[in-house]
């Protein structure tokens, strides 16, 4: 009897206070390390769930908004595990899909004998046994070749980014088969000092000509891989117009009130259907996505028969409903009721009335403004075009276009005065 009172004394406060103990000293020591070397603490985080796309995704989302860099795969640069350089976390080859440890065992191993200086020479280097065609697909899907390029890729460029991808991916068939015959004359012996000195030699390597990635198709890889967007984002290319025309972020929303309209712009993550006990209708619920995070969006019904096909799209979409807050504790739940879709290309052409093009007056000859007047005729539209003229580093003139030259706003017309005028000379209004 003594010995169970001095248990049952025991545990009315020996449990709770030692794991007290406990998680309050992995608290403050998690709370030093996060405070004082957080980009090793955000690194080894990653690494800890590298299995959980979810997660790393919410912890790279975290991370950026903490101003520190996460860069992309790199067959040269990427460990297994999120690794820091240079104050930047770079991607593990452990967290891409579709990547198995075998193959990352191959080229890490292949790796120590020096850079890798193309796709064919990766082929040729590798282990093709462990690293199969299908893991050289996704490494190219998800950029990790991209440093290879036969030049510069400035961030952000996807037109430069797609042209390089397109023609890398073409050249995936062609390499691995390469790659298969030297290490299978290899393993026969029938090597030669040719071969070696084709090693020491290595030269510049031509892709075959392709046709270029569209930004969707690039992007679109890049979230199958990573389970996020590297090299830009969906929304990039209506990030003006979404500013005059939504009410909401996935961010502000957290602000909004019961039954509150809203309209927000974003992407389908995910979509989940299901049918409903009451009346057999058949529902949505969507993980929506915009740059800052996620909202989950419920489609009943009529509504889900209605717009189905937009939400499977893949396309960027503007949302209009209304709030739904649920649980007790905060921060409390916010969730959309959808009331009506619709494609963002098609809320812009709704809503914008005019295109205005900045240029510099000294950059203008009569080649450019003939290409500038051939866009404007391709694209016609209902829409007012303006010109803001840049004359002087003091002054600019700004004037409206004749009605013959009122275009669509569509993605190809802005991507085409870019082109011609760089990022940024074109806004929505």
């Amino acid at each position: 009897n003594e010995v169970f009172d001095n248990l049952a004394m025991f545990a009315g406060y020996g449990f709770n206070k030692s794991h007290s103990a406990a998680y309050g000293m992995v608290t403050y020591q998690t709370a030093y390390l996060k405070a004082h070397h957080p980009v090793h603490m955000m690194a080894a985080l990653m690494t800890n769930d590298a299995d959980r796309t979810e997660r790393v995704v919410r912890l790279i989302n975290e991370t950026k908004g903490m101003g520190i860099e996460v860069r992309p795969p790199d067959v040269n640069a990427s460990s297994l595990d999120f690794t820091v350089a240079e104050g930047a976390i770079r991607f593990g080859l452990g967290a891409v899909k579709g990547v198995g440890h075998s193959a990352i065992e191959g080229i890490l191993q292949a790796r120590k004998d020096g850079p890798f200086l193309n796709l064919y020479d990766f082929c040729e280097r590798v282990d093709l046994q462990k690293v199969n065609k299908r893991v050289v697909e996704t490494l190219v899907k998800c950029g990790a070749f991209d440093s290879l390029a036969d030049g510069p890729l400035p961030a952000g460029d996807l037109e430069a980014l797609g042209h390089w991808r397109g023609r890398v991916d073409a050249a995936v068939a062609t390499a691995f088969s390469l790659g298969q015959k030297k290490q299978a004359d290899r393993d026969a012996g029938q090597g030669s000092l040719f071969d070696v000195a084709d090693g020491l030699e290595a030269g510049p390597v031509s892709y075959p000509e392709a046709s270029p990635w569209s930004d969707q198709v690039l992007l679109d890889a890049e979230k199958q891989c990573l389970g996020f967007y590297v090299s830009g984002h969906p929304l990039d290319r209506y990030e003006e117009e979404l500013g005059v025309y939504a009410t909401h972020t996935t961010e502000t929303l957290e602000r909004a009130a019961e039954r509150e309209a809203v309209k927000i712009g974003g992407v389908v993550a995910e979509l989940k259907e299901r049918r409903s006990k009451r009346n057999d209708s058949r529902n949505a619920f969507l993980t929506f996505e915009d740059r800052a995070g996620q909202c989950e969006v419920l489609v009943f019904g009529a509504r889900y028969a209605e717009f189905e096909d937009l939400l499977k799209k893949g396309e960027p979409l503007l949302v209009q409903g209304s709030v739904r807050i649920e649980g007790d504790e905060e921060p409390r739940e916010r969730k959309i009721i959808c009331d009506k879709v619709q494609l963002l290309l098609d809320a812009r052409e709704e809503l914008v009335n005019k295109v205005t093009v900045q240029l510099e007056a000294d950059s203008l000859d009569e080649a450019t403004v003939c290409e500038l007047r051939d866009i404007f005729k391709k694209h016609q539209g209902d829409c007012a075009t303006y010109l803001r003229l840049r004359v002087t580093l003091a002054g600019q003139a700004h004037f409206k276009l004749p009605v013959e030259y009122s275009v669509r706003p569509t993605d190809d017309l802005l991507q085409a005065v870019e082109r011609l005028f760089g990022r940024g000379s074109v806004s929505l209004g």
